[in-house]
């Protein structure tokens, strides 16, 4: 039997955020067609990987910005930056698809990319605009 206590904290990491590798493999399925006609897996595989690496970081750092003492790879911000992303991902898939289905326009990746990041920006600049505001939070 595994014991989880033991794994290194790196690795639990990295295990926990590999939960995001389906949703980039969907959104590529559904927004960029052509991408995904081509294949080649090995292409696909790392922009996914690549995309779950940036996204992780991003929503950590929104998740440590209030504490100061926090670190990116400790469990308590891991497991609420992947159900952050996993929310987001699951919501701007959903929207991007009845996007196609009702108005038969393609929002496509690169838009959906755009927007998902955007939102994950725009939470990093308000929370440090309220950080500056709030002398309590710092």
């Amino acid at each position: 039997m595994i014991d989880i206590d033991k794994i290194p904290r790196h690795l639990k990491t990295l295990l926990i955020n590999s939960v995001l590798l389906p949703f980039w493999y969907i959104s590529i399925y559904i927004f960029h067609p052509k991408f995904y006609k081509t294949d080649d897996f090995l292409i696909i595989a790392s922009v996914c990987i690549g995309l779950t690496i940036v996204s992780s970081l991003l929503t950590s750092i929104i998740l440590t910005l209030s504490e100061k003492e926090a670190h990116i790879l400790e469990e308590n911000i891991v497991v609420p930056s992947v159900a952050i992303q996993v929310i987001l991902l699951s919501l701007i898939i959903f929207l991007g698809y009845l996007f196609k289905v009702f108005f038969d326009k393609i929002f496509y990746f690169y838009g959906f990319l755009l927007t998902y990041f955007g939102i994950i920006i725009l939470i990093i600049i308000i929370d440090l605009i309220n950080g500056r505001n709030n002398p309590e939070k710092k």
